[in-house]
């Protein structure tokens, strides 16, 4: 597949829709101006192929699943347990060794800025490790609260109550003409 670096990345069949379920979370009205809506994804396929459409910028937690995502120019970005999915402009090919489960939250273009503070034009079309970009308090709920999804103690709901007030806690002021 052209972009892709010539990797598996996009190649073959997609997973057939039905075989994927979402349920869409509330957001609570302090996080409502930063998050259009949280979600709990899944699919339970042991290999997953996938095309993740142009979008806004997400915070995201992969407690099962490993893959990567092709990107725009050639190469891939390897997925991580916290992710930050940086807007994209253009639809990205992804592949994920399943069962592949997502708990994350769809940031509206001010929740992109207060929380990142990156440019969404020089860091879009990419999967980024959140630890790399994001305060570390917010990145290490992320990893407990994958821990304790994968381990039982908590399901999806449970998460998304405990990743609002970390994502609140992370949100910066805009920087001075932030594009």
């Amino acid at each position: 597949m052209p972009g892709t670096g010539g990797t598996a990345v996009g190649q073959g069949q997609l997973t057939p829709a039905n075989r994927f379920v979402i349920d869409y979370l509330g957001v609570s009205p302090e996080l409502s101006d930063y998050v259009t809506t949280f979600y709990h994804f899944r699919c339970d396929d042991e290999k997953i192929t996938d095309i993740q459409p142009a979008a806004i910028g997400h915070l995201s937690l992969f407690p099962f699943g490993e893959g990567e995502m092709g990107l725009p120019e050639g190469g891939v970005d390897p997925s991580h347990r916290v992710n930050l999915l940086t807007p994209f402009s253009r639809a990205i090919p992804f592949r994920v060794d399943g069962p592949f489960h997502a708990i994350g939250a769809a940031l509206s273009p001010l929740g992109w800025a207060a929380l990142t503070g990156l440019c969404a034009k020089t860091h879009g079309n990419r999967l980024y490790r959140a630890d790399d970009w994001l305060a570390s308090a917010l990145v290490e709920t992320g990893h407990a609260l994958c821990a304790a999804y994968r381990a039982g103690e908590k399901d999806a709901e449970q998460c998304v109550a405990e990743l609002g007030p970390a994502m609140l806690a992370a949100m910066q002021p805009l920087k001075p003409g932030h594009p």
